[in-house]
């Protein structure tokens, strides 16, 4: 009788566990590195913007539903420079805001993106992105991690993901791997690093669906994005942008 109830504690602390990586927190540290070899539209302010700049964003998931959000901006120190008139201009650079919600079950998402000072509501399935899982292996954290590799708009994203959290979801619009994803590396511009996950129970409120902003989808808006770039003269993508901050005084 012993063994028995010894076996039935230890099934529900399993089951206990196993349910708590179904959903929680996720913080990851973004960061964006500008290459002004790739950017000639930026080379003429290369002495005067960071080469690179960090931020933090949220996931919040379970087993049914995911939101990815940017986390609450803290205050960053001021890049000064002088133009040589005791004027000083501060510049720095940042990503669009951007919600991505994922149904897990119905595998279709939702995102808010803001491209050239306008915002967008995008849905359809989510991206059918090819993995080829490499055999690489590497701790992040706690979690055992495995490598998998694909290639989108020109750029490889490299991205390593835990099936210790089986949710298949990660940051941004990224997921459909076994196991939730941790790091990312897209091209050599961005990447993101989980630095906390907390495994907690996720209030319904956290995961609500993006409202705001011109629907369309994937193909409307990614053709859209194509054309305005051709316009501009500047590489193409899925809505990457800097936004460049210039303030004098």
């Amino acid at each position: 009788m012993k063994q028995i109830i010894a076996l039935l504690g230890a099934a529900l602390i399993t089951s206990a566990a196993v349910a708590q990586d179904n959903t929680g927190t996720i913080i990851y540290t973004q960061t964006i590195r500008l290459n002004f070899d790739d950017r000639p539209e930026l080379a003429a302010f290369a002495d005067m913007i960071p080469k690179e700049q960090s931020s933090k964003k949220l996931l919040y998931y379970s087993p049914q539903a995911s939101l990815y959000k940017d986390a609450p901006k803290e205050k960053e120190a001021e890049n000064n420079v002088s133009n040589g008139n005791g004027v000083h201009i501060k510049m720095d650079f940042d990503a669009p805001s951007e919600i991505v919600y994922k149904d897990l079950i119905k595998n279709e998402t939702i995102e808010q993106k803001e491209f050239m000072g306008r915002q967008f509501l995008i849905s359809g399935d989510a991206k059918d992105l090819k993995w080829k899982i490499t055999g690489r292996q590497k701790k992040i954290l706690e979690f055992p991690a495995q490598e998998a590799i694909t290639v989108h708009d020109k750029d490889t994203i490299t991205a390593w993901f835990t099936p210790t959290i089986p949710v298949k979801s990660g940051p941004s619009s990224l997921g459909n791997l076994p196991g939730m994803i941790l790091e990312v590396y897209m091209g050599n511009m961005v990447e993101l690093k989980a630095t906390a996950v907390i495994h907690n129970e996720v209030d319904k409120t956290q995961l609500v669906k993006p409202k705001g902003g011109k629907k369309m989808n994937r193909n409307q808006f990614e053709a859209m994005v194509e054309a305005k770039n051709k316009e501009m003269n500047i590489g193409g993508g899925d809505g990457k942008q800097v936004i460049i901050h210039r303030i004098e005084r």
